[in-house]
């Protein structure tokens, strides 16, 4: 069983994106509304381009299909299928610390091009195999990681030569303030 601090941490991101709350409904994130991800995109990605980060990571870096994907902090596997879906990799692994979140991600998974393997880990004590990612995602999930050198630690060993980490996080103020 997990500590109970770990517990109602995986409580409560269950509570807060659980089954009730993951019908992925239009603009439920501030990135999903339109005019949002338009300036957004002008901004980050220097105009011309109107997709999600993902399709961006595919267009921009991974021409041809990976065999191992990681989704750190993956929640219910949203990047997952997104990078499953244009073609990222064949393969993927995600974890999370809650296994509602995760249960939700199995079931969004059935009957889409990819193999996915879902699994509870707590990201502040990795043990990730090593040499095996093509590419780790991360989306909005590194500022949970309070311990960032043990997991990047990890993490590296884990990616084969030449592997890509793509970070999606919000960076300003009163977030991902790392001092």
């Amino acid at each position: 069983s997990l500590p109970l601090d770990i517990a109602y941490t995986a409580g409560f991101w269950y509570e807060a994106m659980g089954p009730e709350n993951t019908t992925e409904p239009k603009n439920r994130f501030w990135l999903d509304h339109p005019t949002a991800r338009r300036l957004f995109n002008d901004r980050y990605f220097a105009g011309g381009f109107d997709g999600n980060w993902v399709l961006w990571l595919k267009e921009k870096y991974i021409p041809n299909t990976l065999d191992w994907c990681l989704g750190i902090g993956c929640s219910t596997g949203g990047s997952e299928r997104d990078a499953a879906n244009v073609g990222i990799a064949r393969n993927f692994d995600g974890f999370d610390i809650s296994e509602g979140l995760l249960r939700i991600a199995r079931e969004k998974a059935t009957g889409l091009p990819a193999v996915f393997n879902y699994f509870v880990m707590n990201a502040n004590k990795p043990k990730l195999p090593r040499n095996k990612y093509d590419v780790a995602l991360a989306s909005m999930s590194i500022h949970h990681i309070k311990d960032l050198e043990v997991f990047f630690s990890n993490l590296r060993q884990s990616l084969k030569a030449g592997a890509i980490i793509c970070v999606n996080e919000y960076v300003g103020p009163n977030r991902c303030q790392l001092d």
